[in-house]
């Protein structure tokens, strides 16, 4: 079964996740601390805050829309917190390719509007 996952990351050097929570109004599903070690005991080079959202559809349009609808209500807020705190949005798009389907990836205007709001990077990786 194809999956499709979207992951919205805010890094930078330190910030409050708490704050951060609190701003975003979800708590995180990942954290990274500077300066902490991680998997495979890799010490984090910067903080960061992440939640992802996962699908097993074929549209990545579906699961984008979501994550639009998760963060609109409180963009003006995120991008504040991004501001204060020179962090960097990035957004990955991940997807798996079972049985020969592959998913479709069209970024839908609303998507792009998204991205570009928060002057966002932007990370594709396919895996068979």
């Amino acid at each position: 079964m194809t999956k499709i996952k979207i992951i919205f990351n805010l890094f930078g050097d330190t910030f409050d996740m708490e704050q951060c929570n609190k701003i975003i109004g979800l708590q995180a599903t990942k954290i990274r601390e500077k300066e902490k070690e991680g998997e495979h005991k890799v010490i984090y080079k910067e903080t960061s805050w992440s939640y992802t959202l996962t699908t097993n559809q074929y549209e990545l349009e579906l699961l984008s829309n979501k994550l639009i609808n998760l963060f609109d209500k409180k963009k003006y807020d995120i991008l504040e917190f991004k501001n204060k705190n020179n962090l960097t949005v990035k957004v990955d798009i991940i997807f798996f390719i079972e049985n020969e389907i592959v998913p479709s990836l069209f970024l839908n205007k609303d998507f792009l509007s998204f991205l570009n709001f928060f002057e966002s990077e932007v990370d594709i990786d396919g895996y068979i």
